[in-house]
């Protein structure tokens, strides 16, 4: 959805080339997303990224 978001901005018409300066990297981002997320949401990212945070303070905590 990233990427959709991007190439929309990237092709719109403004003189001044700001939505190409934020399009671009939102393409290269959802790209990224796909590939190492197999196309996941931002949403489940962040899921994920919260479960593997639990995950390092409850080895820290054993460790103590």
């Amino acid at each position: 959805k990233l990427q959709k978001i991007g190439f929309i901005l990237f092709w719109l018409p403004e003189p001044l080339g700001i939505t190409n300066a934020i399009g671009g990297p939102m393409i290269l981002a959802g790209r990224y997303l796909d590939k190492v997320y197999n196309g996941s949401t931002i949403k489940d990212v962040g899921h994920a990224t919260k479960k593997f945070a639990r995950h390092v303070t409850e080895i820290k905590d054993n460790m103590r």
